[in-house]
């Protein structure tokens, strides 16, 4: 929404472009939050912090995550079918198998803080080549 509500002060026009470009990567910030939650499970669950992975428990939780990926991709593929963002995005789907490796590994590593590291690094990853793609379609 900040994205969006910039977008409106500065133009004085709603447009469908701020939302579009905005949703995948909302999609991969909410990933990189989420996924840093995994490493802290047991420190959480023993204190009672109930944050989401904690209450759906490290299994069911790696659903959400998985969930967020295929936001980020589904709603940046929605924006580009319908015309609203750059076909140049379509480079960003080149990162599909780093987005497979990055679930692959949390499926694998839940429960392993240290071995967690290359889901979280792909994670950041994801974010930042999107949003890099996602800039240079409006500047090329």
């Amino acid at each position: 929404w900040p994205v969006v509500g910039a977008y409106l002060l500065q133009v004085q026009d709603f447009n469908l472009i701020p939302v579009f470009a905005a949703l995948p990567i909302t999609g991969l910030v909410t990933a990189i939050l989420y996924i840093n939650q995994f490493p802290d499970y047991a420190a959480d669950k023993h204190v009672g912090k109930a944050n989401l992975v904690v209450r759906l428990g490290q299994v069911k939780a790696q659903i959400v995550y998985d969930a967020l990926l295929v936001f980020s991709f589904l709603s940046l593929g929605l924006g580009i079918y319908f015309k609203i963002l750059p076909q140049f995005n379509l480079l960003s789907f080149l990162l599909m198998p780093l987005a497979g490796f990055a679930m692959w590994s949390l499926a694998r590593n839940y429960a392993t803080a240290r071995a967690l590291i290359p889901a979280i690094k792909s994670t950041i990853m994801l974010h930042t080549v999107m949003s890099l793609v996602l800039i240079l379609s409006f500047v090329v």
